[in-house]
C-alpha cells in the first residue's frame, strides 16, 4: 500500500458523495466522501505524503510548522505539525528547501484524499486495511 498520512477529521455536511470534513488545522475540506458518510461523523483521512505540497504560509489555508527534515536523494521527507498531537509526513522536491521551525502552508489536492469512517474501536484488521 505505501505510506501514508491518516489523519481524524469531522464531517460537517454531506450530500450527494461529498461533504465538508474539519481537520486539525485550517478550514474544512470539501471533500468526496465515503458511501455511508454522514454529517456529525468521525473520520479518517488517507493522504500520501508526495500528495500534499509545502509553500509558504497563507491566511485561509492549512498550516504547520516543519518539525524534522530528511534529505534522500531524489527527496526531502518532513515531518510537519498540524496540531499538539499530529504531525504529516511530507515528501518534496530537493530544491524545495524548507528550515526545522519554519511556518509552512499545506496544499491538498482533494481528489488525491480518501476519506474512510474509522474502524471500531477493538475491531481486527481487515484485508486492505490501512495500518
Amino acid at each position: 500500500m505505501g505510506l501514508v498520512n491518516l489523519v481524524p477529521g469531522r464531517v460537517l455536511s454531506a450530500a450527494a458523495g461529498r461533504g465538508q470534513v474539519a481537520v486539525a488545522a485550517g478550514p474544512p475540506l470539501d471533500l468526496p466522501l465515503a458511501a455511508g458518510c454522514a454529517a456529525g461523523q468521525a473520520v479518517e483521512l488517507a493522504i500520501r505524503p508526495e500528495d500534499i505540497s509545502l509553500g509558504p504560509a497563507a491566511d485561509g489555508e492549512p498550516g504547520g510548522t516543519i518539525l524534522d527534515r530528511v534529505f534522500l536523494g531524489n527527496l526531502i521527507e518532513y515531518q510537519v505539525g498540524i496540531g499538539p498531537d499530529l504531525a504529516l509526513r511530507v515528501q518534496t522536491h530537493p530544491r524545495q528547501d524548507f528550515a526545522p521551525g519554519a511556518a509552512v502552508g499545506l496544499r491538498f489536492d482533494p481528489h488525491q484524499i480518501s476519506v474512510f469512517p474509522p474502524p471500531a474501536a477493538g475491531a481486527p484488521a481487515q484485508e486492505g486495511d490501512v495500518v
